[in-house]
């Protein structure tokens, strides 16, 4: 018995750091990515307006901005983002960029 929960417990902890290493490799490509976006990125407003959404939700608490927003606003976020469940909703980054 306890050499089946030995081995039960070393399969979790390998389990764990597998999934632990897929998150850091997620988190390092999501920041890859994002700087490309980020260097293909001319528009100094574009980039002004990106940096400062970042900069305020990097100083935020948790919940923080949410807790700003109007109950209108919230419902119009709420409105988006079921919106943007359907594919047709959503719009091309190049459409955009062009615009």
């Amino acid at each position: 018995m306890t050499s089946w929960l030995i081995k039960q417990i070393d399969e979790y902890f390998v389990n764990l750091r597998k999934e632990e290493n897929q998150v850091i490799m997620r988190t390092i490509e999501l920041k890859s990515d994002l700087h490309k976006i980020l260097d293909r990125i001319e528009n100094e407003q574009l980039l002004r307006t990106i940096y400062d959404f970042l900069k305020l939700r990097e100083d935020a608490e948790e919940g923080q901005i949410w807790k700003t927003l109007t109950e209108e606003q919230k419902q119009e976020v709420y409105l988006s983002y079921e919106e943007s469940r359907d594919d047709k909703n959503l719009t091309k980054w190049d459409a955009k960029k062009e615009s």
